[in-house]
């Protein structure tokens, strides 16, 4: 099967996904001046920014006098790079709802804008609907953000006014994934949601005492899109007394094997935000892979001669084999199989995607490192890898992983990893590293960046770690940034 999403498409689809996005603008200061103060040669990102913004639960309005709910949208763009971003807002039919976003957009189900490096927004308007609506949303992003969002309760407000705040909480963006974790009792607030519109979702819910014992085991569906939100004992009245905690996961019968998941504490008539349950690993490989794809293209794009038109992104679910694949200038095809190969390091995923990305787009052919095509990908991919964030170190991870599975027989690619290139490859990593480090001066000084950051007890000689002072260009060939 064959199918397509966007950022302004409405949810994510199984199969192969095409993910088309404008290239961002270049807005990063430090760049022309990295003498300010604050800035930094490497792109650090903080805990829990992704391309990919899941909020597993919203409310909006309720009946004028009584109680009624705000859900405000909150994004940090921490990156040296501007991001394009939409956000698409669902009900728990998965059908577009439409609140007050303010912000000049006005009431409305989604809304597209440019975050500017280190920029901010906060999206939340001053008047609700009339019954009180929930549901979920999702915002795409050109560049990893952080994003919140905080639902507000009111009261006394009339007509469509708010009233007067009566409690907060708030929640981070997750991803989905196929098991959640939650301290809970009776009264825990649990939201769910299916975020696929081509498959439903089985999520099993067991819920165990305080000393691990099992409770009681609930299994609930959701058709594609839908959303749930509910108290335990409200909607198991047989758990009335349950305190302990729950697992949720997605079983093998379920057509969907990831969803999202949120839980609040409900003491006393209070909320009180839980910690995020989602699995640490593995990750999805469609947030995995666009994270990793747009990280190394907007890493890119510091180059003159990088493409000006940034290609489709395909993830092929259909492929068991490992392999990545570039059309023409127009397609990077990665299938899920390469980032479930490495789905524990994703610097080394983002190594093999920068490799392709070298060659695809002639910087390869260049002869900038070397005059073997592959030596020479390899080292511009180690330079895309400094220069967006990444551990340069995670190519010897990739490759040896390759050289591993490539024993297996069909698991990779031949033509994507030529078997017989892998002791070259291995041996000219050192120096591939060393002139990817002395490339230019920001190199020079992103490398510097690792010595005290990544790899402050590497020894002084190795490379990535303290490279000699840079003395000039590579070559005459050398690109511009």
């Amino acid at each position: 099967m064959l199918s397509k999403t966007n950022l302004t498409a409405p949810l994510w689809i199984a199969g192969l996904v095409i993910v088309a996005l404008p290239a961002p603008a270049q807005t990063n200061s430090c760049k022309t001046d990295p003498t300010q103060a604050g800035c930094t040669y490497v792109p650090y990102y903080p805990i829990g920014a992704q391309v990919d913004l899941y909020f597993a639960q919203l409310a909006d309005g309720g009946p004028a006098g009584g109680q009624r709910w705000q859900s405000s949208f909150l994004f940090n763009n921490p990156g040296l790079n501007s991001a394009d971003v939409t956000l698409n807002i669902y009900d728990d039919n998965g059908q577009p709802l439409a609140i007050d976003l303010g912000a000049g957009f006005g009431v409305a189900s989604s809304a597209h804008f440019t975050l500017d490096a280190e920029g901010a927004i906060a999206l939340h308007g001053t008047t609700v609907g009339s019954s009180t609506s929930g549901g979920w949303a999702v915002a795409h992003s050109t560049s990893p953000l952080q994003a919140t969002i905080i639902y507000t309760a009111f009261e006394g407000g009339s007509g469509t006014q708010l009233g007067t705040p009566a409690l907060s909480v708030s929640a981070p963006a997750t991803l989905p994934a196929n098991q959640h974790w939650f301290n809970g009792d009776a009264n825990t607030g649990i939201a769910l949601a299916n975020v696929y519109s081509d498959k439903t979702v089985t999520v099993r819910m067991r819920f165990k005492d305080a000393s691990g014992n099992l409770i009681s085991s609930k299994d609930l569906t959701l058709d594609k899109g839908q959303h749930t939100a509910f108290n335990v004992s409200g909607q198991y009245p047989d758990l009335a007394n349950f305190q302990g905690s729950i697992h949720m996961y997605a079983p093998a019968s379920s057509q969907a094997t990831d969803f999202l998941a949120w839980a609040v504490a409900v003491p006393n008539g209070t909320v009180a935000s839980l910690p995020p349950g989602r699995e640490e690993w593995p990750q999805r490989a469609d947030d995995a892979i666009r994270m990793a794809f747009l990280r190394i293209w907007n890493a890119g794009a510091q180059w003159n001669d990088w493409p000006k038109t940034m290609p489709q992104l395909l993830v092929d679910h259909n492929s068991d084999a490992v392999s990545i694949s570039y059309s023409g200038t127009s397609t990077l095809t990665v299938t899920a199989a390469t980032a479930e190969l490495i789905s524990d390091s994703p610097s080394e995923l983002a190594f093999l995607i920068a490799d392709e990305l070298a060659l695809a787009t002639g910087f390869a052919s260049d002869g900038t490192f070397s005059s073997n095509q592959q030596l020479n990908a390899d080292s511009w991919a180690i330079l895309f890898l400094i220069t967006a964030g990444y551990d340069p170190y995670g190519a010897l991870g990739a490759l040896g992983k390759l050289e591993g599975a490539s024993q297996v027989s069909g698991l990779v690619s031949g033509t994507f990893f030529p078997s017989s290139a892998f002791s070259t490859r291995l041996s000219a990593f050192s120096s591939s590293l060393s002139a990817a480090c002395n490339y230019d001066d920001v190199s020079m000084s992103s490398c510097q960046d690792y010595l005290a950051v990544v790899h402050p007890n590497f020894p002084g000689n190795a490379v990535a770690a303290a490279p000699p002072r840079f003395t000039g260009v590579v070559n005459s060939r050398q690109k511009q940034r």
